[in-house]
């Protein structure tokens, strides 16, 4: 990203779903933090559905490429 120097934004993410429970599992354990996550299963998983489009990250070699 040093030498990135277009007007165009870039989106930053993964370009993959994940729930929010398999997120904060993935940080834990990241960090190394040992917990009991508690959530209501009858309240919503997030935020409405939002993915984007991550192809110009990829490109650029930020990401590996899709199978």
């Amino acid at each position: 990203m040093k030498f990135y120097s277009d007007d165009e934004h870039i989106n930053l993410g993964s370009g993959e779903e994940l729930p929010i429970l398999e997120l904060a599992e993935l940080a834990a354990g990241v960090v190394g933090f040992e917990c009991q996550i508690v959530h209501d299963l009858s309240k919503p998983d997030g935020m409405p559905r939002k993915l984007m489009d991550s192809s110009k990250l990829r490109e650029l070699g930020w990401l590996l490429p899709t199978a």
